[in-house]
């Protein structure tokens, strides 16, 4: 997108692609008009938003540890025979974490020393980072020091030797391109300003506000506000003490969630 921040672009392959991320907003552009103008009333209300925004980063090229990496939460349970049922799993831009649905303090602990014994065949030097975060989730990311995935082979806690990429996937190249903190709201629709900016506004605000929009209450224990400044009119508040139940419940998969879905759900990084 910005091919004059980096060294060694090409002319030839800059002008051909240098277009490419604005025809996608483009096509994103004419997707949302089609909902606009086809799947709308007058009484709806439209929010187009994300969490962050995106930026080039050519100053990351070559850095360490920026990385190009995806631990597979799922197959490293398997390959460590842990109870699939057992574990709850998530990545989030290159940590993997684990969590045990009963909180069984043993069976963390267990895991955690799986997590610490899994290291490279050739140096006994540990694969993963592995630490836990404030609400005691096991969190685990690939070393800065390992710096090739191919061909590199690593030893389980029960002393077998496998291929890093089996639980691995991807390079530890350095990034052209990476998040910035600054996200997008857009909305439109009935009650909404037009034309107003919105200078300061936070991911935890969509929930109460959305609840205010559609004439629910708000969690007193929630973070977020209600962005009162981007309507026309005040929206009345209601409010209730939570809408946390008193203890989480688990329940396992439902049977008809599909195995096409999950490998949907696995390669965007959600499982």
């Amino acid at each position: 997108m910005e091919p004059e921040r980096f060294a060694e672009v090409e002319a030839q392959e800059a002008a051909k692609y240098r277009n490419t991320i604005y025809r996608a907003y483009e096509s994103s552009d004419a997707a949302l008009g089609y909902i606009l103008k086809n799947l709308r009333d007058e009484n709806t209300v439209v929010l187009v938003l994300s969490d962050h925004g995106f930026q080039s980063v050519p100053e990351a090229q070559g850095r360490k540890p920026d990385r190009t990496v995806r631990i597979l939460p799922e197959v490293l349970m398997q390959t460590l025979n842990w109870n699939l049922e057992q574990v709850r799993t998530f990545n989030i831009r290159g940590a993997t974490f684990f969590r045990d649905r009963e909180e069984d303090a043993t069976r963390i602990q267990k895991m955690e020393d799986d997590l610490r014994l899994i290291r490279i065949a050739a140096s006994n030097e540990m694969l993963f980072e592995v630490s836990r975060d404030p609400s005691n989730n096991l969190e685990i990311r690939l070393r800065g020091e390992v710096e090739e995935l191919d061909d590199l082979a690593v030893r389980l806690p029960d002393g077998r030797v496998i291929a890093a990429n089996k639980i691995i996937e991807g390079d530890t190249g350095g990034i052209s391109g990476d998040h910035h903190p600054e996200g997008v709201l857009i909305a439109a629709g009935k009650g909404i300003r037009r034309g107003f900016k919105i200078e300061s506004a936070s991911v935890l605000d969509m929930t109460p506000t959305m609840l205010a929009l559609m004439g629910l209450p708000i969690g007193r224990d929630m973070d977020g506000r209600v962005l009162e400044e981007m309507f026309e009119d005040k929206l009345p508040a209601q409010f209730i003490n939570t809408w946390e139940s008193a203890a989480p419940q688990f329940s396992k998969d439902e049977e008809e969630t599909t195995e096409e879905l999950k490998n949907h759900l696995r390669s965007l990084g959600y499982l």
